[in-house]
């Protein structure tokens, strides 16, 4: 039988292995199927913008800002950049250079000639003909055999050179423009002369054109020149010559002209109309005016523009990361990060239903903003939606590692979907942290009321020290009126988190099976069926459970675990017992029927107890929390007393296997089911004890809990050593001050001397301080105290 037994726990133990890989595939999905969701949620909206509208027409309801937009009014800003590139005045260069060039080439013409007339003493044909050919090459202009003739016979003549330098600098002195007539349109608004010599280059803005010269009054000009060195009637010959190198040095640079006006209308930014959140737009029953569809057309413009699918796969990509990474980290690294299936379905439904209550939010934002007599931000409405009723609820139906695991996802999913703002994002962690703490270990519904408003005060201070922060960024001075507003929102938060987790708490409890600390409080009611029945049946099994409760309240209050939890799954843990009550030693009033089986048949009796107890439990719809703790709070340990005895009637009825006398388990899984194993036994230890002085009491705790640490029976639950020390004196205490003995005081001592009184109090002590001693000599070296 034991045989076959061994063989089903190992195929339960492969069957188990299977199921966990397929849970973890089935757990990625649902989060995938999750996130899928939540993208799609913070992504898609609907389009509330009308398709059909003109100037005139009359709008047939009201339309709203979904978000904060900044639109380009194109129009106006077209008008803007025209009137800036109007106001450009078209550039002019005058070029000194074509003066200083016609210059040097008659300098260089004759200066060269001359030096080769002197250089060369007898001139040939060919010698004539190259000194002819280079003075003309040197000169750029045409020169005709008259011309030349008479510079030859003049020698090149240095009179006539400066001569002809003289005309032509007198010409080119001055802008020369090809036609003044180009300038007239010009001159109302003006023209910029700029002079392209020195750096940088000098500008002048003109707006007449008597310094301007054009080409059609160069004989004029030359008419008008004086010449000193030369016979006027003997260079006129040589006016051909300086009109060739007379050319316009006044010229309309286009293209720099247009670079500025370009440059001016960059210059221009473009006209922004910035509409906030939640603003109206148009109401229903106004008439569209330029403006309205200015707008309209922006935010359909903004939304085109911004690629909904690329957004999609942005976000998609974001939350992925967000809760694979996170339950990556949560499931290696935090012990207590062990949801079910069940509790991954709760958790998404809860993220998702949150998402949407931030969408609400929203979306009501701007109708009660307009429904008040008084202005409020649209800022202030964030920090009143009770995104932290999330994490609240989580903690309240789960545990805090969770809860802390839930306030970081539903928190980066708020900022992003409003707008990546990281302001908001520190805001709602920070009140889904506190909630979450606040909410712990609850012991009536008004406290939930109570955590709600200590919240809306963390998020009061949250709201102020942000906006302390925050103060220099936009005017560099702080709002007084803005940010009571937000810090009283931020309150009113808090205690709409309390009121929505006070509603939602017993929908979770009915659809989940969850137990929260308030149905914990009705299990804890005497009048429970079960706990009427157990004090019937098996009065010893009830006062043991009771006592339990008591001690395991008081281990978990010591370390800071759920006491409610435990003292209440005390009171069940041996329901099972009620199937065979006169086969446990509390509920035995004489014979006892063990006597008469054999130790494997008692061993087996005694661990049908806890079969017994899940069924009864399942039949009764006990919360799971408090199932649990049935198999648990027996783990996997060694039914002693039968074990030992089969040991010493191995003659009769053949070899002990030590696994047959073991619980089917698991072990403890908290920490509170830990305490309750401890307590369970450390309660029956201490009752059998002969003796119960407070040394001994003190003994047997320590050498029960060292037990359960040495057979590895707390090694799934998260108890420290520290944990096991101070579970182990409040255990003390309760049971020291239950089997507390009286000291026998002598006839008439009540009567007697007060220092009589005295006398026998420090006897009394001295003797506790002995066996005090005593105890601590015969100890585990893991209780034993230093000196």
């Amino acid at each position: 039988m034991f045989k076959k037994k061994r063989v089903f726990m190992k195929i339960e133990k492969q069957k188990m292995e299977k199921m966990e890989k397929k849970e973890t595939w089935i757990n990625v999905f649902l989060i995938l199927f999750l996130s899928l969701t939540i993208t799609s949620l913070m992504t898609f909206r609907v389009d509330e913008l009308p398709q059909v509208y003109e100037v005139g027409s009359v709008a047939i309801k009201d339309i709203k800002a979904d978000q904060n937009y900044e639109i380009v009014d194109e129009k106006s800003t077209l008008k803007l950049r025209q009137e800036a590139v109007d106001n450009v005045a078209p550039l002019y260069d005058f070029d000194p250079s074509i003066e200083q060039d016609a210059v040097k080439k008659i300098q260089e013409s004759f200066e060269q000639a001359r030096l080769f007339l002197v250089q060369n003493k007898n001139f040939d044909t060919e010698l004539e003909s190259q000194i002819k050919k280079n003075f003309i090459e040197r000169m750029g202009v045409e020169v005709n055999e008259d011309q030349y003739t008479l510079i030859r016979q003049s020698q090149f003549n240095l009179n006539l050179q400066r001569s002809l330098v003289l005309f032509v600098s007198e010409i080119l002195r001055s802008p020369l423009i090809l036609s003044r007539q180009e300038l007239q349109p010009l001159l109302e608004k003006g023209f910029i002369l700029r002079k392209l010599e020195g750096e940088p280059y000098a500008e002048e803005m003109i707006h007449q054109t008597d310094g301007v010269s054009d080409l059609r009054e160069i004989d004029k000009k030359l008419s008008s020149i004086k010449p000193d060195l030369v016979n006027m009637d003997e260079f006129k010959p040589f006016l051909e010559i300086v009109r060739q190198f007379i050319k316009p040095n006044l010229i309309y640079n286009g293209r720099e002209t247009d670079f500025r006006k370009e440059k001016a209308a960059s210059n221009i930014k473009s006209v922004i109309i910035k509409i906030k959140q939640g603003e109206s737009i148009i109401r229903n029953g106004d008439r569209y005016e330029p403006w309205h569809l200015t707008v309209i057309e922006g935010i359909r413009k903004a939304r085109h523009q911004s690629n909904k699918w690329l957004k999609f796969i942005g976000i998609a990509l974001f939350v992925n990361l967000v809760l694979l990474i996170v339950y990556y980290y949560a499931s290696k690294y935090i012990r207590k990060f062990k949801p079910t299936r069940k509790d991954l379905i709760f958790l998404g439904v809860n993220l998702l239903f949150f998402m949407m209550v931030l969408r609400f939010g929203v979306f009501m934002a701007s109708s009660i903003r307009d429904a008040l007599p008084y202005p409020l931000p649209f800022s202030a409405f964030y920090y009143g939606i009770p995104v932290a009723a999330g994490a609240m609820l989580v903690r309240f139906t789960l545990n805090s590692e969770i809860a802390l695991i839930f306030s970081v996802i539903v928190s980066l999913f708020c900022g992003v979907f409003l707008d990546n703002n990281l302001e908001l994002t520190v805001y709602y962690l920070i009140s889904s942290v506190f909630a979450a703490h606040a909410i712990a270990h609850l012991d009536k519904r008004s406290a939930v009321l109570l955590s709600g408003a200590y919240t809306g005060l963390i998020n009061a201070v949250t709201i102020l020290s942000l906006s302390l922060i925050d103060v220099l960024k936009d005017t560099g001075q702080l709002s007084l009126y803005e940010m009571s507003l937000h810090c009283l929102m931020g309150f009113w938060g808090g205690i709409l988190t309390a009121m929505l987790v006070l509603i939602l708490a017993p929908v979770a409890e009915t659809l989940f099976n969850y137990t929260t600390d308030i149905k914990l409080l009705e299990m804890a009611n005497l009048s429970h069926p079960l706990l009427k029945e157990m004090i019937v049946r098996t009065p010893g099994t009830y006062h043991h459970s009771q006592i339990v409760g008591i001690l395991s309240e008081a281990g978990a209050q010591a370390i800071g675990a759920n006491s409610l939890l435990a003292r209440v799954a005390s009171y069940y843990h041996d329901i099972g017992k009620m199937k065979k009550p006169e086969y446990f030693i509390e509920n035995q009033k004489g014979e006892n029927p063990h006597d008469k089986l054999a130790p494997s048949m008692s061993a087996l009796i005694i661990e049908a107890h806890v079969k017994d107890g899940i069924q009864m439990a399942k039949e009764h719809k006990l919360p799971q929390r408090i199932a649990d703790m049935i198999p648990q709070h027996q783990g996997t340990k060694l039914i002693g007393f039968f074990f030992n005895n089969a040991k010493k009637m191995e003659d009769k009825y053949g070899e002990v296997d030590e696994r047959d006398f073991r619980y089917d388990g698991p072990k403890p899984q908290s920490r509170e089911a830990g305490i309750i194993m401890m307590a369970d036994a450390v309660e029956g230890a201490v009752r059998a004890l002969p003796e119960k002085a407070a040394h001994k009491i003190q003994a047997t705790v320590e050498k029960m809990v060292n037990q359960h640490f040495v057979d590895e029976q707390l090694d799934e639950c998260d108890l420290t050593l520290r944990d096991l020390h101070l579970i182990s004196e409040a255990f003390c205490k309760i049971l020291v001050g239950i089997y507390h003995q009286r000291i026998e005081y002598p006839e008439g001592a009540l009567l007697g001397k007060v220092a009589d009184v005295h006398e026998m109090k420090d006897k009394a002590k001295d003797a506790s301080h002995h066996h005090q001693q005593v105890a601590d000599s015969n100890i585990s070296p893991l209780f034993r105290k230093k000196d």
